[in-house]
């Protein structure tokens, strides 16, 4: 039992009072003994009798004062004492106490496969997990909840069958990507919905990393999920588990950063760069009041591979730094999606030691120009400079299908009809060269072309014709052009006047390789004569590269799936400009034709949630598609049309599609980097995370004997002190008959008086 205030329970000494009193009352009487006397003493055995009830009487007093002291002191029934004694189970399931449905979310994200102290993270949940759930009342009902970008349901029905639990716990992947604890959280809700027992606790087990816990957007997640349901049912409450405080936010780690390509669409033969980062956490050591960073030693080598094959390694530099730039260069001899993969030894965080990127190779990118001349004829367009740059006509394999078409000749079937033999050969690039202005169906062709993810490139000239373009393919921002036309600037016969693109503008961009001043380079190129474009007048746009005027030399906009690149000049002769003659001009013809037609490339490399869209190569029939996911067996659906959808991208990795006729794609679901960054939560952010939530239904706890003392702290012990009211009353009943009995055995004489 338990009781509200033990120093009450002093108050049993007062059960000697009765005794006291019966030992000081005591008559004692002179004993005479007389003739006739004789006949009335009572015999022995009465005697002794007289003697019990009168003790009996002086116990039934004390004992009547002992109950009601301990009825006073508000006795109550320590269930969790007595479900520790054999059988007590059931002594407290038969004493009316209520079980409790529990769901345990465990972080799935990459930083909880971090090695600590010879254990994983995960490791270290599992084990806490497999004891609390040792601890449980029998009739506790759990599931089991991963915590991930899209939270899994390892067991999704409330059991109370411990070895089931146990086994399910065994069974969770192993920790990948990002975190989305509200997603969590609100999975766990709904599983509990399906519960009965009134009593309900989640119990949240992390490493308490700031990351996708209290960041912005994790924040924002916390606060829809505080809101009030409108459906009036109580919410459980959140208990918050740190398995391991004693982890330093410095933690030894080195990662790969995100890969990055000079293109993420490529042809056969052309050069690929990809890039990426090695960074480490960085030491901090304190010196009495000074503190100085140190790096890490980076690791021995960084391996490569394509398409999962080993294709070379390279040692880092051996420097202390906390970034190491690195590069692999390659060219892909053949068509299709094709893996690169940076990996580097295993280290205490083997989350991110490997990056993954896809990239889709192609036989030529079609590319169809428009060309605005109504009068000239091949080969005396003005196209015929960029033409001749990107798909020279003696070259053995060039990267560009081109074909060159009028103004008065672009309709929708231009854009929708193979340029070439194969029917794969739809333009994936639209290039408008100097051309007047596009017609109303025109302007919907292109916007339609956009949408389903095609490049549009637009090159301004002397025949571009403001009002037109303004009014139809501007739109006051509400079409497809990034920027309003204003009025062409300089002056073809002053060159002293003419501009030069900005270095510096460029950096960061897809034409970040131009950035150097090199003689006859792009940035050293004259233009005397340039449009001057307006950004401020709504359509989105964003300047890629300016001119030494403060004038966007181009302008780039995404739209649907496609981008459009607008640039304030033409590439041709009209305008005199010294680009043309440039080292610089066929490779940022190049470059920029690439990365327009890139545009739909992005659909390999994708961010957590994101769906798979699956196109193979045209005509592929409908059929099965088997999927190879980053972890689990391999998954095979019949697919009736194309695209396939593929929904389920729970775990960050690579997925490998491939139909039955051999076809393969490979999609990227990338990870989030900052997951390496193990900076765990302060006070504050806690706190605050706490308030957002009813008092007492948010509560961090990392000692699991507290924690469920806290949680059986929820639920009433069941009082005693009416029971103990109901035994007082008895002895009461009890002592009046006692009583009653004693008088009248022994009813009141003078004898003594005489």
């Amino acid at each position: 039992m338990t009781f509200l205030q033990s120093a009450i329970l002093y108050g049993l000494f007062a059960m000697l009072i009765p005794p006291i009193i019966h030992l000081l009352s005591r008559r004692r009487y002179d004993v005479v003994d007389w003739a006739a006397m004789r006949f009335l003493q009572a015999s022995r055995r009465t005697r002794r009798k007289v003697a019990f009830e009168q003790i009996l009487l002086m116990l039934l007093r004390a004992l009547l004062i002992g109950l009601l002291v301990v009825a006073l002191d508000a006795p109550k029934l320590n269930l969790n004492a007595i479900a520790k004694l054999p059988g007590g189970e059931e002594m407290v399931r038969w004493a009316g106490r209520s079980n409790r449905d529990i769901v345990l979310i465990i972080d799935g994200s990459y930083s909880m496969d971090y090695r600590w102290n010879n254990q994983t993270v995960d490791e270290r949940a599992k084990e806490w997990s497999k004891t609390f759930i040792d601890d449980l009342w029998q009739g506790d009902r759990v599931a089991i909840v991963q915590a991930k970008q899209q939270p899994i349901p390892v067991l999704e029905m409330l059991t109370e069958d411990r070895a089931e639990v146990k086994a399910k716990l065994a069974a969770i992947p192993r920790p990948r990507g990002g975190v989305d604890w509200a997603r969590a959280v609100q999975e766990a809700q709904r599983i509990l919905q399906s519960g009965q027992n009134s009593l309900q606790e989640i119990i949240i087990l992390t490493d308490g990393q700031r990351q996708g816990w209290s960041d912005p957007r994790a924040l924002e997640g916390w606060q829809l999920l505080a809101l009030p349901t409108t459906s009036g049912a109580a919410k459980a409450r959140i208990w918050v588990v740190n398995v391991v405080p004693d982890r330093p936010d410095d933690a030894p780690n080195w990662l790969i950063s995100p890969i990055t390509a000079n293109r993420s669409l490529a042809t056969v033969g052309r050069e690929v760069k990809f890039k990426f980062d090695l960074q480490s956490s960085v030491r901090v050591k304190e010196e009495g009041d000074k503190k100085t960073s140190e790096g890490i030693a980076p690791p021995a080598e960084v391996t490569f591979e394509i398409d999962r094959s080993p294709a070379g390694e390279r040692a880092p530099p051996n420097v202390r730094e906390p970034s190491i730039g690195m590069d692999f260069t390659t060219r892909f001899e053949t068509t299709g999606s094709h893996l690169f993969s940076a990996i580097i030894g295993t280290d205490a965080l083997p989350g991110d030691n490997r990056r993954d990127f896809a990239i889709d190779v192609l036989p030529v990118i079609p590319v169809l120009i428009v060309d605005g001349d109504r009068h000239g004829t091949l080969p005396k367009r003005s196209s015929d400079f960029l033409r001749y740059a990107i798909a020279p006509p003696n070259h053995p394999q060039p990267s560009f299908l081109t074909q060159m078409i009028s103004i008065q000749e672009l309709a929708s079937k231009s854009l929708t009809n193979p340029i070439g033999k194969e029917a794969w050969t739809t333009p994936r690039v639209l290039i408008l060269q100097n051309v007047p202005s596009l017609s109303e169906e025109q302007n919907r062709s292109v916007e339609e072309f956009l949408k389903q993810g095609g490049g549009v490139f637009v090159l301004l000239g002397d025949r571009s014709d403001p009002t037109n373009f303004n009014l139809i393919s501007f739109r006051e921002g509400e079409s497809w052009l990034p920027a309003r036309l204003v009025n062409p600037a300089g002056d073809e016969k002053d060159l002293l006047k003419a501009a030069y693109p900005v270095g510096n503008s460029v950096e960061k961009t897809f034409l970040d390789l131009f950035k150097e001043a090199e003689p006859e380079s792009f940035v050293r190129s004259s233009f005397s004569r340039w449009w001057k474009l307006d950004t401020t007048s709504g359509g989105g746009g964003s300047i890629v590269a300016e001119l030494t005027t403060h004038d966007p030399l181009f302008i780039e906009k995404s739209v649907g799936k496609g981008r459009v690149l607008m640039a304030a000049v033409p590439f041709d002769d009209s305008w005199r400009t010294s680009f043309l003659q440039s080292h610089d001009f066929v490779r940022l013809c190049h470059e920029c034709l690439f990365y327009l037609a890139s545009s739909r490339s992005g659909e390999v490399n994708l961010e957590p949630r994101q769906s798979l869209v699956f196109r193979p190569g045209e005509g592929e029939p409908p059929g099965g598609v088997t999927i190879e996911p980053p972890e689990g067996p391999q998954r095979r659906v019949e697919v009736t049309q194309w695209p396939f959808i593929y929904d389920d991208t729970r775990e960050t990795g690579v997925y490998k599609l491939r139909t039955d006729s051999g076809f393969v794609q490979y999609f990227v679901v990338q990870p989030d980097s900052s997951e390496s960054v193990l900076t765990a939560c302060d006070d504050i952010e806690r706190t605050a995370i706490a308030k957002l939530f009813s008092d007492g239904n948010f509560v961090y706890q990392n000692d699991r004997a507290d924690l469920l003392k806290s949680i059986r702290q929820g639920e009433q012990d069941p009082d005693l002190w009416w029971l103990f009211l109901l035994l007082v009353i008895g002895l009461l009943v009890a002592e009046l008959m006692v009583t009653r009995s004693l008088v009248k055995r022994n009813p009141p004489t003078l004898q003594g008086d005489e």
